[in-house]
């Protein structure tokens, strides 16, 4: 991915992957200017960044996918992004009127009768 600050520079950036199984599994990006209080460089110009995951040993077989990704830059500030949709399930609510739960939940599969999904 590619990133730039045009204040203060590119800080710390953490990630989050999903494993198979659906647990979640933080990590940092080690790049140039990750530690230490200025940003050494142009901070204008963006700059290409490569998330490198090692799995432990025993780790679950098959696809991983990118969580989320918080950028810090070198003032403090900080840039949430969410790559994963979340649903929120409700028991006892009822759809929307003039939508069907399917619409409503955004599944291929409507819900249980009784739960409607609610995205923040």
């Amino acid at each position: 991915f590619k990133a730039r600050d045009a204040g203060a520079g590119v800080g710390v950036i953490g990630y989050r992957v999903l494993d198979p199984q659906g647990m979640s599994h933080e990590g940092y990006v080690k790049h140039d200017n990750d530690h230490g209080p200025v940003f050494k460089g142009d901070a204008t110009a963006w700059k290409e960044y490569t998330i490198n995951l090692a799995l432990p040993r025993g780790s679950p077989p098959g696809k991983w996918a990118l969580e989320s990704l918080d950028i810090h830059d070198k003032a403090g500030n900080q840039k949430h992004y969410q790559m994963v949709e979340l649903a929120v399930f409700k028991p006892g609510a009822v759809a929307g009127a003039g939508a069907s739960e399917e619409e409503d939940s955004g599944a291929a599969y409507p819900p249980a009768a009784d739960a409607e999904a609610v995205l923040p």
